[in-house]
């Protein structure tokens, strides 16, 4: 992977984090607590495609 590739895809990371932390901060802690779950089920999956 280029290192330009690498800097467009490290940005949109960012940007979704940036994204996802002010949803979470104004979640009630059992959105927060789905979310979670959800995530992790998420990496998970991911983890077992690659």
């Amino acid at each position: 992977m280029s290192e330009f590739k690498f800097k467009q895809i490290a940005k949109k990371v960012d940007d979704l984090c940036s994204e996802t932390f002010k949803i979470l901060s104004s979640s009630t802690d059992h959105e927060m607590d789905v979310f979670a779950r959800d995530f992790e089920v998420f990496i998970h999956e991911y983890q077992h495609k690659t």
